[in-house]
């Protein structure tokens, strides 16, 4: 799974955006789980996957890379 940081998060907009390790890529994402969107702050580490949406790359299934295994 990759790694990342998360960039933004706006809470009152259910939307953020988290950068990968292994590229400057910004992914946006939408779907979280494990983990209360406010839980997530900006700087915080995470593992998450990756998929083609239709607005571009999209990660989903975040988790705090402390709780992830």
């Amino acid at each position: 799974m990759p790694t990342g940081t998360i960039k933004f998060f706006d809470k009152s907009r259910g939307f953020g955006f988290v950068t990968t390790d292994d590229t400057p890529k910004l992914v946006g994402y939408v779907s979280i789980n494990d983990v209360e969107e406010s839980d997530l702050t900006e700087g915080e580490r995470v593992e998450f996957e990756i998929e083609d949406g239709r607005s571009g790359l999209r990660a989903f299934r975040i988790k705090r890379l402390s709780d992830a295994e």
